[in-house]
């Protein structure tokens, strides 16, 4: 069980978490309300463990009276009474509880906070659970007011591209907004969310990092990288294995690299003719091709950089051959000879990309 718990590098308590509060998610149906009986004394060990992780005004405010969860609402209407009130409250009214005996286990991270510290806060300080609680709520407060300024300022700064972001205007944010901004777009991209030491290795290299630099800062479900004017986010890049081409008969073909490509009808075959050999392949270097219209052969590798293309999608974007000689870069760029073939055919090349952080 820990075993399964604890994968994606997620502790034992995080991930028993998670798990069960996914279990309940499924269980709510419309509009219903989920009650948890959190308590003031909880409410305290959470915003002690988030100090001690770090946590900015959003953590340290601890858990909510009131949230969205599921199909419905999780209410914890007990968190501003202390566990003393409410044990003395049961053992008056008689009733019956289930203690978990791993609450016992002080090698758990909130039960030694629990067990160990804070009744040596509150043999000094009586009311500590309360004031640490009345401290969340004014975090809580601070916290909710930075969220909504977030809102508006990621608004201003997402690209056309939902996974791009304006980083100058980004890095020109207040330092209270900066972090929740990243992570609403990161969350709204369902990608993996920065330890704020990543956030502030980004901070470093947009600001120290040269015009034709492309910065990059990765973790664990995400990679962070800067072309030209804007940030772009995406899931962590796999390579491709080296040399790789396939012959193709215009059928859907999954690519290494991600996506598909295919051949769709697009009008009737102009004349009969032998379909000639098709391959599939990537950049390997030295590519050129003569687009429709041009007077010259290119350099894929300048044509790419005047399409805008990213620098790590460039070796990324499917390349077709027609017995020897490059016909088309994907569905972006046609020469002379993949026109005349499509038109024969009556077909088109589509490329459907995979959904990551590309122009």
């Amino acid at each position: 069980m820990q075993a399964t718990l604890t994968h994606a590098g997620k502790g034992l308590e995080a991930a028993a978490r998670s798990a069960r509060y996914a279990a309940f998610a499924t269980q709510l149906s419309d509009g219903e309300i989920l009650t948890l009986a959190h308590h003031a004394d909880d409410q305290a060990e959470t915003v002690l463990l988030k100090l001690l992780r770090g946590a900015g005004p959003e953590g340290i405010g601890g858990m909510r009276a009131l949230r969205a969860f599921g199909n419905g609402l999780l209410w914890r209407p007990l968190l501003a009474l202390p566990r003393a009130r409410l044990t003395a409250y049961a053992n008056e009214q008689g009733l019956h509880w289930i203690d978990d005996p791993s609450n016992a286990d002080t090698r758990l991270r909130r039960n030694f906070v629990r067990a160990e510290i804070l009744p040596r806060l509150s043999q000094r300080w009586p009311e500590a659970s309360a004031a640490i609680a009345h401290s969340a709520a004014w975090a809580r407060a601070a916290a909710e007011f930075i969220d909504a300024q977030a809102q508006v300022a990621f608004a201003g700064l997402q690209g056309r591209n939902p996974a791009t972001l304006a980083w100058r205007g980004w890095l020109a944010l207040p330092d209270a907004l900066r972090d929740p901004v990243l992570r609403l777009w990161l969350r709204a991209l369902g990608l993996e969310e920065p330890a704020h030491f990543h956030v502030a290795e980004l901070e470093r290299q947009l600001g120290s990092a040269g015009r034709s630099a492309v910065p990059c800062v990765r973790w664990p479900g995400c990679e962070l990288r800067r072309f030209r004017d804007l940030l772009y986010a995406m899931p962590p890049i796999t390579p491709i294995e080296e040399g790789w081409s396939a012959t193709w008969d215009g059928s859907a073909m999954p690519l290494p690299a991600g996506g598909t490509l295919r051949l769709i009808s697009e009008t009737r075959a102009s004349e009969s003719t032998q379909a000639p050999t098709l391959s599939v392949h990537y950049r390997r270097g030295g590519e050129r091709i003569k687009p429709t219209g041009a007077a010259h052969t290119r350099e894929l590798r300048l044509l790419l950089q005047e399409l805008g293309i990213p620098p790590w999608e460039r070796d990324r974007i499917p390349l077709v051959s027609a017995d020897g000689e490059l016909i088309a870069v994907a569905d972006l760029v046609l020469s002379s000879t993949g026109r005349k073939l499509c038109e024969q055919s009556g077909t088109k090349i589509v490329w459907e990309r995979e959904a990551r952080g590309s122009s």
